[in-house]
């Protein structure tokens, strides 16, 4: 992975809409379709703000009414005023967060190094409840109809009652679990550090299907139609229906850790042999591809026809989606991997050098 503004996604008849407020969760919405209802930004103007907060910029930032969440490797969550880039509070735990935060209901949810799932007011910045798994979390969770669900690195995938943290069933399925939980029409889709990509059964856990791939599985699914998007280690960007049938795998020439983001019949991923890709997503065949000068580990994101997303080149693109084309670039300087959220006509988005400790979070537009 909230308020029923989360939850619409699921009774849209497609994908391609783009309902309001998709911005609390990892890649956008339950579904991970990683699409905005914001107006896109067409030429890049300036920099909103900038700040270093010390820590790496490694995962994506969310945001819900103009405030954002993001956890750091200094053991801390952070609530910034989205508008001028100050830190309204800084909830400190007793290990590195790893995941992106989801919020709702005036609560945020996140995972931590040493295995936690935390739960804290938005308001005050100070925790509910935690939950403890065996291992590292760095799946993020997905909340839906009071069930916060994700993967840890202890082999298990949980389902949490939201407001009082205890465990609702468990699932030992997926190995080291590091994608972020997808789900659709009574189903949780996510990949394994096995190769290994896994549908349960939302309310019982119960392994539905599972899908084999040839490599470890790092990327977050997207669900669009009823055909689950996938990325591998392998370097196949796979397709596959809610049922479990193969669709289609169209191979690229290096590892997937990217989440794919669909809109309008095509899907966008990035590989780590530099390249952004568009494909038909019902067919798998290419319909553009973009190069850059650095491993694409970022996630693209989609805002009214542009494509935006990160390189570790240093440069975060905005690109036109129909035909490969780029709009603009703007040089942060450092890897960018985070994924780009968008909000009001403004990105955000972390970049990060540890050799050079440039950890910057950005807004532009």
């Amino acid at each position: 992975m909230r308020k029923v503004l989360l939850f619409v996604v699921l009774i849209l008849s497609s994908c391609n809409r783009s309902p309001k407020n998709l911005t609390s969760m990892f890649r956008g919405n339950l579904q991970h379709t990683r699409v905005y209802n914001s107006k896109p930004i067409k030429e890049f103007h300036n920099v909103v703000w900038k700040i270093n907060i010390n820590v790496p910029m490694i995962f994506s930032p969310i945001i819900s009414k103009w405030n954002l969440y993001l956890g750091g490797y200094d053991n801390s969550l952070y609530k910034i005023d989205a508008r001028k880039g100050k830190i309204k509070w800084k909830f400190k735990t007793d290990s590195p967060v790893l995941s992106t935060p989801a919020e709702t209901d005036n609560k945020v949810y996140f995972g931590t190094l040493w295995g936690k799932l935390i739960a804290i007011d938005t308001h005050k910045g100070e925790e509910i409840w935690r939950f403890k798994t065996g291992g590292a979390i760095f799946s993020s969770p997905a909340v839906y109809k009071g069930i916060v669900y994700f993967g840890s690195y202890d082999g298990h995938f949980y389902a949490l009652d939201a407001k009082s943290g205890k465990e609702i069933w468990n699932a030992a399925y997926g190995g080291l679990i590091f994608s972020s939980p997808a789900l659709y029409g009574g189903v949780v889709y996510y990949g394994g550090r096995d190769g290994v990509f896994y549908a349960l059964d939302a309310n019982t856990g119960k392994l539905k299907w599972s899908y084999q791939t040839h490599g470890q599985i790092y990327s977050s699914p997207a669900i669009c139609d009823s055909i689950v998007y996938f990325g591998s280690l392998d370097g196949n960007l796979y397709a596959v229906t809610t049922n479990g049938k193969f669709k289609w795998s169209f191979k690229t020439e290096g590892p997937i850790f990217s989440s794919p983001a669909v809109s309008n019949n095509t899907v966008y991923f990035g590989s780590s042999d530099s390249t952004l890709y568009a494909l038909n997503s019902k067919d798998g065949k290419l319909v553009w591809k973009f190069k850059t000068q650095g491993k694409i580990i970022s996630s693209p994101s989609i805002a009214d026809g542009i494509v935006y997303f990160g390189s570790n080149d240093g440069y975060i693109y905005a690109i036109d989606s129909k035909t490969g084309n780029e709009i603009w670039k703007f040089k942060a300087g450092a890897p960018v991997t985070s994924s780009p959220a968008i909000y009001k006509g403004i990105i955000y988005f972390g970049s990060h050098d540890v050799t050079k400790n440039i950890h910057h979070l950005y807004a532009v537009k």
